[in-house]
């Protein structure tokens, strides 16, 4: 008799490891189907709403800075506004990119010889080009 409840002790030890290693991989495996499906929706976000822009060149004068920016995406980028010196900054027209050209930004102001602008172009989609530039 007691051999019997030695052993019946045991095998419940051993389905209840058992099954605890069963459940952990399932929800691992939940898991890892939960992350991978969010990475691959962030990826084709990412590439179907964000373009790279990249400034070609800049130059200012005392009533504009005007930057020459190429759009290195694949979708239509779409300036609207602009900030100099995270001040909002009178953009002469909302500029319209197509994917791999050159447009240029026409940022009106008044502005002094001497001194460094912040320039800070955004999109409508939030893509941000950022830069320096002395007068």
């Amino acid at each position: 008799m007691r051999r019997l409840l030695t052993g019946k002790k045991g095998t419940s030890a051993v389905l209840g490891i058992l099954l605890m290693v069963l459940v952990t991989t399932a929800a691992g495996i939940m898991l890892y189907n939960y992350v991978m499906g969010h990475v691959e929706s962030m990826k084709t976000n990412l590439t179907t709403q964000l373009s790279l822009l990249l400034l070609e060149s800049a130059n200012i004068n005392t009533t504009h800075i005007t930057a020459f920016v190429r759009n290195t995406g694949n979708n239509v980028v779409s300036i609207i506004n602009a900030y100099v010196n995270d001040v909002p900054a009178l953009l002469r027209q909302s500029l319209q990119i197509a994917p791999a050209s050159l447009g240029a930004a026409y940022v009106s102001g008044a502005y002094t010889r001497g001194v460094t602008y912040t320039v800070k172009l955004a999109s409508v989609l939030g893509t941000t080009l950022t830069f320096k530039i002395s007068f």
